[in-house]
């Protein structure tokens, strides 16, 4: 089960979006992305991104994931959305993948149903990365 999680965050990052993220105050709707619990964890993971050739990423999220919060889960999981409020969203710039693709980088931050809230890590994937 770990290897299909992390497999599936690997690929949530770089293919989480073909497209600019939602705008705040729309609702968002997507198949999986991940999710944490604060700005901190969300910035941290794609800072991570950004090290060892974009595989610091998968160290950054198994140390997350297997974090647990007060309520008993996951402080970062990968997870769909479905219809969530969009709060505020924070353009993070470039990073390039372990696949070796751009990927531009969101943290967005989004309201649920009873006060939930947490913050979205939404990568928008470029292309590959050539050197010359």
């Amino acid at each position: 089960m770990r290897g299909i999680l992390l497999a599936g965050a690997l690929c949530a990052l770089s293919t989480a979006a073909l497209a600019d993220p939602p705008k705040v105050g729309q609702r968002m709707i997507a198949q999986s992305v991940i999710v944490c619990d604060t700005r901190d964890q969300v910035k941290a993971l794609y800072e991570a991104a950004k090290t060892a050739g974009g595989k610091g990423f998968a160290v950054k999220y198994r140390e997350l994931n297997e974090l647990v919060d007060k309520a008993g889960e996951p402080t970062c999981n990968v997870q769909p959305i479905l219809g969530s409020a969009v709060k505020s969203v924070e353009d993070v710039g470039k990073a390039i993948s372990a696949s070796g693709r751009t990927v531009h980088g969101w943290l967005i931050e989004i309201a649920g149903a009873a006060g939930a809230s947490g913050w979205v890590l939404y990568g928008e994937r470029g292309p590959r990365e050539i050197a010359i």
